[in-house]
C-alpha cells in the first residue's frame, strides 16, 4: 500500500478489509480491531479519521450501536475502541479455548491424514494454538498436552516416531514426550526425501552410524500395548521373541532406480510393525539392496510359538502364574494379569478408567500411564480423582 490517508485504505468489499458483524464471535473483536488498526497506521490516520472507518467495515446493526457511544461522537478511537470491548461479554479476553476443543481437533481428523509431512503439519496447526492456550491458562498440564497431541495420531506413525524417539538415551516410555519433540520426530519418519537423505550422508564422509544410535537400535521395541507388555513378560507358555542384529556393510554407491526403490520401501515400512512378516521382507530387501540405509529401522522381530506345552500347563488356571513367575498387575501391582485384576473391573464399573483399544483410559479417552512412584495405572487414576474408591466400593486385591 503505497498511498497514504483514507483514500488509501481499502473498501469494505475487499478481501483486504477487516469486517466483523453483531452475528461475528465476540472473541474475534480484538483481531479485528489489531487487522484495523495496521492498516491505519500503514495509511497515517489520526483519531478522527480511524472513528470514522472503523464503522464501515461493521454491519449496519453494529454501526448504529458503535456510533452511539460517547467515544465515537469524541472522535477519541482509544476511548471508542475501550467502550466497544466493554460492552462486548469477554471481548477483551480475545480467543479463548475450553478442553473440548482440543479432544475435538484429536478424534475430528481422520488417521488417514496424517499419513504424511504435509498431514501431520495440519494436526499440528490445529493443535498447538489450542494446547498452548490451554496450559498457558493452566487449564492443562503440560503431561495432559503431551497425552493428548500422542493420541491423536494413527497407531502406525505412533510406532514409526516411537522407534526414532528410542534413540533418546533418556527416553521413557511411562513418561509422555514433549508434543514439539513427537512433531520433530514424525516430520523425519513421514518426510518423503528423509531417506534419500539419510543414505546420502551415510555413503559420504560421515559413513559410520554413531554408537549411541546403533546401542539403540539393538534394543527390543517394545509393543505400545498394556496388556501386550504383560504377555512379553510370560517366559515359557506364550510366543518368545528371536531378535535379530544389525549388520554394518561397506557403503555402495546406488544408482537412481535403486534410490527410488529404496525410497519406496521405507514408505511401505511406515505403516507396519515390526512384528508384521510385511515389515520382515521390506526390511530384508532394503539391508541387502543398502545395507548402511537399514540401519536407520528397527530391526523386525519375528514370534515363534513354543512346543513345550503340555496339557496339564493348558488347563492350569492363570493365577497359577504367581507361584512361578514374577509377574506384577499393571493396575494394581499385584501378582496376576491385569485382565484377571478385580481392581480394575471395580474401576471401570465406578467410572474411573474405561479399556480402549487394549489400553488402559480415563473416560475422556486419554491414556493412563503408570504412577511414577508407585508403578501402577490405580495410583494414577486415584491421583486424578483426589483419592482412591469410597470404603464400600474398594475392591480386595486378587492374588
Amino acid at each position: 500500500m503505497t498511498g497514504k490517508g483514507i483514500s488509501a485504505m481499502p473498501t469494505p468489499t475487499s478481501n483486504k478489509a477487516p469486517s466483523f458483524s453483531c452475528n461475528g464471535k465476540t472473541s474475534e473483536l480484538l483481531e479485528f480491531f489489531e487487522h484495523f488498526e495496521d492498516l491505519a497506521a500503514g495509511c497515517s490516520l489520526g483519531d478522527v479519521d480511524k472513528c470514522k472507518l472503523v464503522v464501515r467495515y461493521v454491519d449496519k446493526i453494529t454501526k448504529r450501536f458503535w456510533i452511539s457511544l460517547a467515544g465515537y461522537k469524541s472522535h477519541d478511537y482509544m476511548v471508542l475502541k475501550d467502550q466497544i470491548l466493554a460492552s462486548y461479554p469477554g471481548a477483551k479476553e480475545g480467543i479463548k479455548y475450553t478442553r473440548r476443543d482440543l479432544e475435538r481437533v484429536v478424534v475430528s481428523l481422520d488417521n488417514e491424514d496424517i499419513s504424511s509431512e504435509t498431514g501431520l503439519f495440519s494436526y499440528y496447526r490445529e493443535f498447538r494454538p489450542i494446547a498452548v492456550w490451554l496450559v498457558t491458562n493452566e487449564k492443562i498440564s503440560a503431561r495432559e498436552r503431551d497425552q493428548y497431541f500422542w493420541q491423536g495420531l494413527p497407531l502406525s506413525v505412533r510406532r514409526s516416531i516411537d522407534r526414532r524417539l528410542q534413540l533418546k538415551l533418556d527416553y521413557s516410555r511411562d513418561d509422555p514426550t514433549d508434543y514439539e519433540e513427537v512433531y520433530e520426530a514424525g516430520r523425519f519418519v513421514l518426510s518423503h526425501d528423509a531417506l534419500v537423505k539419510s543414505m546420502r550422508e551415510v555413503h559420504g564422509a560421515h559413513a559410520s552410524a554413531s554408537p549411541n544410535a546403533a546401542k539403540a537400535m539393538r534394543t527390543r521395541a517394545v509393543i505400545d500395548s498394556d496388556e501386550e507388555d504383560e504377555h512379553d513378560m510370560r517366559k515359557n507358555d506364550n510366543p518368545r521373541d528371536i531378535h535379530t542384529k544389525m549388520v554394518t556393510s561397506k557403503p555402495t554407491i546406488l544408482t537412481a532406480a535403486q534410490c527410488d526403490e529404496a525410497e519406496e520401501l521405507a514408505r511401505k515400512m511406515h505403516t507396519l510393525d515390526i512384528t508384521e512378516d510385511a515389515y520382515a521382507a521390506f526390511y530384508t530387501r532394503l539391508a541387502c539392496l543398502a545395507p548402511a540405509a537399514a540401519q536407520a529401522w528397527a530391526a523386525p522381530i519375528f514370534r515363534q510359538q513354543s512346543t513345550s506345552r503340555s496339557l496339564t500347563a493348558l488347563r492350569a488356571p492363570r493365577n497359577h502364574l504367581a507361584a512361578h513367575t514374577t509377574l506384577l498387575c499393571y493396575m494394581c501391582g499385584g501378582p496376576h494379569l491385569m485382565r484377571d485384576c478385580s481392581v480394575a473391573l471395580e474401576y471401570i464399573r465406578a467410572g474411573r478408567s474405561i479399556r480402549e483399544n487394549g489400553y488402559v483410559t480415563f473416560p475422556d479417552h486419554t491414556r493412563v500411564y503408570r504412577h511414577p512412584t508407585a508403578g501402577n495405572f490405580k495410583e494414577s487414576i486415584d491421583e486424578r480423582y483426589g483419592g482412591p474408591l469410597p470404603p464400600a466400593a474398594q475392591p480386595s486385591l486378587a492374588t
